[in-house]
């Protein structure tokens, strides 16, 4: 059976949000560990709902970048209406489904009168090769086939404005009979086999939370570097005594951490050797820009304005810090594009 639950207000939704058994849209990237998701794994998923951890604050950058995406997401909406001649509009409530227990979707738009949805994304410019050739975010993609396996509905749009002047619009659909707009850039065909993975994959984390562990570390992620090192801060906090592990279970882990890391250090040198060979061609040349191909490289002074030592506390003077106790320095800085 299909809910949904409505709400009334941003805060009301974010306490529906907190009382769900399962994970949203927005974080299946994360319980997938998608390689290319920097903003959560499934440790950090798990961690979040079993309250192992306090739930992480965006920083303000982060922060600036989903309020500029909610607040855009009107003009997503209506630019996509306009290309595809449909119309959209707002449902204001959380969906669950019991074939999909540890799941539940709070979607942008429906599409009127059709069993579809669509997604509002704004992107970075600088992403802009991401969407070539009818690619688009890996996920961009998981978010929509979770809102498919919840909603019920056979076809979800994703629209997304990349910068400024970029504007694309894909399809994921469960039909085999589904014919591309002209004005969709492609349309992927998501079977019953991608659902019931992404249940298993869901039900899976579902259970780490239920049991308050954390599930096996599998990434480099800062996210997940944060979880642990809070969980390590904890438990040192209220550590008696000073213990000592058999890491045997990890052996061969650590093997291969000493290797790579004397191979790091190794290239390390060996890029610092060709940078300074790349340093004395510029210099001899007395020129600040060199170029190879599609190689770019700059050379050129870089000032750096900090504090004095004794100086750094702000509220020593009650507010910014006098020019005076400033030191300036400038520095070469090589940069390869």
């Amino acid at each position: 059976m299909i809910r949904k639950v409505h709400y009334a207000s941003e805060a009301e939704w974010l306490k529906l949000r907190k009382i769900q058994t399962g994970f949203g849209g927005s974080e299946l990237p994360a319980v997938l560990n998608l390689p290319d998701w920097e903003y959560g794994s499934t440790v950090s998923a798990v961690a979040a709902r079993a309250g192992l951890v306090p739930e992480e604050e965006p920083d303000e950058k982060t922060a600036m970048r989903f309020a500029f995406g909610h607040w855009n997401e009107q003009f997503v909406a209506d630019e996509f209406c306009r290309r595809s001649g449909f119309e959209v509009h707002r449902e204001n409530c959380i969906w669950t489904n019991d074939d999909y227990p540890h799941m539940f979707a709070t979607i942008d738009r429906k599409i009127t009168g059709q069993d579809a949805g669509l997604e509002c994304k704004t992107a970075h410019a600088l992403t802009s090769k991401k969407f070539k050739g009818g690619d688009f975010p890996a996920n961009y993609y998981v978010q929509a086939v979770g809102y498919l396996a919840v909603t019920g509905y056979v076809t979800w749009y994703v629209a997304v404005l990349v910068g400024n002047d970029e504007f694309h619009i894909y399809a994921l659909t469960r039909s085999r009979v589904f014919e591309k707009p002209d004005w969709c850039e492609s349309a992927c065909l998501v079977d019953d086999g991608e659902l019931r993975a992404l249940r298993e994959k869901t039900d899976e984390a579902w259970g780490y939370v239920l049991r308050r562990e954390l599930p096996p570390v599998t990434d480099g992620k800062a996210c997940t570097t944060r979880v642990l090192n809070a969980l390590g801060l904890s438990a040192a906090k209220t550590r008696s005594a000073s213990r000592v592990a058999d890491l045997s279970c990890v052996a061969a882990a650590l093997t291969a951490l000493k290797g790579k890391k004397k191979v790091k250090k190794q290239l390390e040198a060996e890029i610092a050797k060709i940078e300074n060979t790349v340093r004395a061609a510029l210099v001899a040349a007395d020129a600040d820009t060199g170029r190879w191909g599609d190689i770019k490289v700059t050379y050129k002074p870089q000032a750096r304005r900090s504090p004095r030592a004794k100086s750094r506390a702000k509220d020593h003077f009650g507010g910014e810090i006098p020019d005076e106790h400033h030191k300036t320095a400038e520095a070469m800085t090589l940069r390869i594009e």
